[in-house]
């Protein structure tokens, strides 16, 4: 199995905080420390583990805020080398969380602290409180940093400003109004950068959620300003939900055409897979035109949940013209471990979806194996 993502917090981690503190901060009783954390710390997961950190450094940290502050920043290493791997410095997570929590009433100094721990470790979570009750300077802020020399500034600006981020706290004002966001968005869609591409991708797709007409009529415009295979890439990206979703105008822009008349015979699947193995799929695409239907095929995974109910997951699949008459497909789809999902055992079910239609069906077994 993998190892636990809670496990980036560990014990090791707080001993890092109380040896290098009293250095940085006199008067800061690592002692007090490891006790108000290392008691505590096994039974939470992650952010939990994140917060209990963050809370016994505002505990223990003497002086106000912006003292604690910059004890606190002398803890950074050197900005994380984005061509390796593995460069994040996970152990920041809580100095970014207090930034969050406990630095409202500072925003600049905060925002300074941002700039400067995102190049080490995001501060795309903490940054939110700051664009709901200080929106204006931070939006300000930002559109600065849509300029910085660090692709990590950079991409705080798109992923801080993601209105649906991933644990992060959801960001209403922009839901209601997102023409803030897409104005960042703007400043960065040709960024040299492709992990600000990405991001400012993902920001899209968080938007089509509940814009879908205005993020679809942006990537449209976008691919006819700034043609190229990175604004084409980008593009496909950020259309990713909406063309699972079936819809024709993402469906057009991602190349893609229709699903009317296209037809599924000939499925077969494997009917039992052990977790950590794949599952593979034979069948058949009838296209009834005299040209070839432009498609994207995904697969729909309809896992087990605990209480028996079944829970749809698209996969993304592949992109190809359905030439007139049938086309044979294969497809393996690895069924992993992952540490998101807890999977069950028992028959569930994968369907074969075609620009955004699904054309047909089976069911398979699903065996967890040996957990030892």
């Amino acid at each position: 199995m993998p190892e636990p993502f809670k496990n980036l917090i560990s014990p090791a981690t707080v001993e890092a905080y109380a040896q290098a503190l009293p250095a940085l901060a006199p008067g800061f009783d690592a002692d007090a420390f490891r006790a108000a954390t290392l008691p505590h710390l096994e039974a939470r997961e992650l952010k939990d583990r994140v917060r209990l950190l963050a809370d016994a450094l505002h505990a223990h940290l003497p002086g106000p805020y912006p003292q604690a502050l910059a004890a606190l920043l002398g803890l950074v290493g050197p900005p994380a080398d984005l061509e390796q791997k593995n460069q994040f410095a996970f152990q920041l997570w809580p100095v970014t969380d207090f930034v969050e929590r406990y630095g409202l009433s500072h925003p600049e100094a905060s925002l300074d602290a941002l700039h400067t721990l995102t190049q080490r470790f995001s501060g795309e979570f903490a940054i939110r409180p700051y664009l709901l009750r200080h929106r204006e300077q931070t939006l300000a802020r930002l559109h600065t940093w849509t300029e910085d020399p660090s692709p990590h500034v950079r991409r705080l600006v798109s992923e801080g400003t993601r209105t649906r981020l991933p644990w992060g706290q959801r960001l209403q004002p922009f839901i209601d109004d997102p023409a803030p966001v897409l104005a960042l968005l703007e400043a960065l869609r040709a960024d040299p950068h492709p992990y600000v591409r990405r991001s400012v991708a993902n920001n899209l797709n968080d938007l089509s959620k509940d814009h879908p007409a205005r993020v679809v009529a942006t990537c449209d415009r976008w691919l006819q300003q700034v043609q190229g295979p990175q604004t084409r890439a980008l593009v496909d990206r950020a259309l990713r939900g909406l063309v699972k979703q079936g819809r024709a105008d993402a469906l057009a822009l991602h190349g893609a055409g229709g699903a009317e008349g296209l037809a599924l015979t000939a499925l077969t699947v494997s009917p039992r897979v052990v977790l950590g193995g794949q599952l593979e799929l034979d069948f058949t695409v009838h296209n009834p035109h005299d040209a070839p239907v432009p498609a994207v095929i995904d697969l729909v995974l309809h896992f087990r949940k605990a209480d028996g109910s079944l829970r749809p997951k698209v996969f993304k699949g592949t992109r190809l013209d359905l030439p007139p008459g049938a086309r044979a497909v294969h497809k393996r789809l690895p069924l992993r471990p992952v540490t998101t999902r807890r999977h069950q055992p028992g028959t569930q079910r994968v369907e074969v979806q075609v620009n955004g239609r699904v054309l047909g069906g089976a069911d398979f077994e699903l065996e967890l194996g040996d957990p030892g």
